[in-house]
């Protein structure tokens, strides 16, 4: 028989080991239990078995430059430029939600984009100036023609694009792939296809499919005739709208050249049906026009004898970028529902 001392002294022998293995078990459980303690908050508190696990690989980043092909070769430019100078393409840009830091001193005068020049300096003319592009530190030059190229060069990656190759829409696809803005070049033309869209539909049965258009610009000493990747409105008159131009337009200028400077006895050969007419005024261009308005080979013309001579600011269609062509667009199509009888 055991004495109540012994009995005692094995209770509490008993009841110490207890504690210890009821402890014991609730560390374990507490450290399996906790949260990984990856970046995340919201990792799985399983993790799969090692076996299983994918070997970490190191994190991808966005590469910090793109090469550009362009008409001085191949060019590396910044992935996303954020101080672009610019001698041209200037609407085009805004286009794709960038404002130059600097540009040439003749777009600022584009009078569709006037509201939106506030904070873009004045790069020089004709050519920009380099001091000035010097002092602006650009990461990105974007240029019309070779003429300074590699001065430029010298300063930032430089590329360029010759204005008038290809038409609005293509070039603003160009330059949304060279700065990273492909997809807000295709947002953007979508949009202004759209209202193309709905353009033509008002349009329908107002001017009949064989029925031309044409452009046509008086200067001091010559006269010219434009097609549709050279400003004045031709790109939203020939591409969007699909009016239809004279033959020799088509033959010879839509698509192929820029315009062309011809002679008053060709005259009747390149006005259509429909005639959207600009003046440019300097040096004796206002004069020069009243003359051939009062001319017997102009009254002779079916568009004159129609009364279908839709007379147009030049500053109102001078400028071939995007934003101004939108608005070209408009224009015309007011002009032309306002000659409906």
């Amino acid at each position: 028989m055991f004495s109540r001392r012994t009995i005692g002294s094995i209770s509490i022998v008993i009841l110490v080991a207890m504690l210890m293995v009821a402890c014991s078990s609730k560390d374990g459980d507490s450290e399996s239990n906790l949260p990984s303690k990856g970046p995340s908050s919201l990792s799985p508190t399983r993790s799969p078995s090692p076996s299983l696990s994918p070997s970490p690989s190191p994190s991808v980043s966005a590469p910090s430059v793109r090469k550009v092909k362009h008409l001085m070769g191949e060019t590396e430019v910044p992935a996303t430029p954020s101080r672009i100078i610019a001698d041209q393409y200037m609407g085009h840009l805004m286009a794709l939600g960038i404002k130059p830091l600097a540009v040439r001193t003749a777009l600022l005068e584009a009078k569709h984009l006037k509201d939106r020049l506030t904070g873009i300096a004045d790069a020089g003319a004709p050519l920009m100036n380099v001091e000035k592009v010097l002092a602006m530190q650009p990461d990105l030059i974007i240029s019309q023609n070779e003429k300074g190229y590699e001065d430029m060069a010298k300063i930032a990656p430089t590329i360029v694009f010759p204005y008038g190759d290809t038409n609005a829409m293509d070039q603003l696809r160009i330059l949304g792939d060279a700065v990273g803005k492909r997809k807000e070049a295709d947002s953007w033309i979508a949009g202004y296809e759209e209202k193309a869209k709905q353009y033509r539909q008002q349009l329908s049965g107002i001017i009949q499919p064989d029925q031309t258009v044409s452009i046509i610009e008086v200067w001091a000493k010559t006269i010219y005739v434009y097609g549709n990747n050279w400003g004045r409105g031709g790109y939203s008159l020939y591409n969007s709208l699909k009016l239809t131009p004279p033959a020799r337009v088509k033959n010879e200028i839509i698509d192929k050249e820029k315009y062309a400077n011809i002679s008053m006895e060709l005259l009747p050969e390149y006005a259509g049906d429909y005639i959207f007419l600009t003046v440019y005024g300097a040096n004796g261009g206002t004069e020069r026009a009243e003359e051939i308005k009062q001319s017997a080979l102009w009254k002779s013309l079916p568009a004159v004898k129609n009364n279908r001579v839709i007379s147009l600011d030049i500053a109102d269609m001078f400028d071939g970028d995007p934003i101004s062509i939108e608005k070209q667009m408009e224009i015309q199509v007011k002009s032309l529902l306002a000659l409906k009888p």
